[in-house]
């Protein structure tokens, strides 16, 4: 099953990195040319290249494969070992089932780092050998005038971000590989990540055009973590990405363990 779960998840790298690679060179062919002056010319480019690009089906496919990809990076093998009642032994293996549950989400999270973080370095090179280096300054004229960044310091805000963005996909495949636990039928599982996706960013932004700057719905808003300080309530938001990003991530963690202990509650009554 290892070698399965290996062979998977090579792919879907790979799928990733390749359409990673197609975007962004049409990207770079669509960006401003550069005459002398680079200035911060890639760095923008590099954050641009996060937000939705609906200019083009490759431009689509970039922003919502990642969505879908979450739930077949490796979570999918044990919602389906548990489906199919396959994972007996291994419950008389444990003492406690949640201990080797916990042990799935954590290799799952790693895993899903992993893959993202791969993506975003992609980028990272993609721009630097036919766009342009990313150059940081002190005090990026860029991220001042951007709606929102976690510092107007260039290197700081990229690092801040690089480490980030993954994270928040590790934090939100948890969550999606919880939910899974609840259901019955590995078919929906497979489009639970896009799913949950769209719930948890069309949502909040419908409620909030009533629910004017309502903290709540701010912290629901899964682009905060997903898009830090690229997509979210940076037009009306009271808060900064330095607020938004802990908070929301607070959030999912909270409600991924409180669907995780009730689901072990529930397999202890037979539910």
């Amino acid at each position: 099953m290892k070698k399965i779960i290996l062979r998977n998840y090579l792919m879907l790298l790979c799928l990733g990195i390749g359409s990673t690679m197609i975007s962004m060179m049409k990207m770079i062919k669509m960006a401003q040319p550069i005459n002398g002056v680079v200035g911060e010319k890639g760095i923008g480019l590099f954050y641009d290249s996060f937000q939705a690009t609906m200019s083009s089906l490759m431009g689509v496919i970039v922003f919502y494969l990642p969505l879908f990809v979450i739930p077949l990076i490796y979570s999918i093998f044990y919602i389906q070992l548990r489906q199919n009642h396959g994972d007996y032994f291994i419950r008389l293996r444990y003492k406690k089932y949640s201990h080797y549950l916990g042990k799935v989400m954590l290799r799952n999270a790693g895993l899903t780092y992993l893959y993202y973080l791969c993506l975003v370095l992609t980028k990272v090179v993609i721009i630097t050998i036919y766009y342009a280096p990313l150059k940081f300054y002190e005090q990026s004229s860029i991220l001042e005038w951007s709606i929102g960044h976690f510092t107007t310091n260039g290197l700081w805000n990229f690092l801040i971000f690089v480490i980030a963005l993954p994270l928040g996909y590790a934090i939100f495949g948890t969550f999606v590989f919880v939910v899974g636990l609840y259901m019955k039928s590995i078919i929906p599982y497979i489009s639970s990540g896009f799913v949950l996706a769209m719930s948890g960013i069309i949502l909040p932004a419908i409620v909030s055009l009533v629910i004017d700057n309502s903290w709540v719905v701010q912290m629901v808003y899964l682009g905060n973590i997903l898009t830090p300080a690229v997509l979210g309530f940076g037009n009306t938001s009271a808060f900064s990405p330095v607020i938004l990003y802990p908070m929301t991530a607070i959030f999912y963690l909270s409600m991924t363990g409180i669907l995780f202990y009730y689901r072990m509650y529930l397999d202890k009554k037979g539910g």
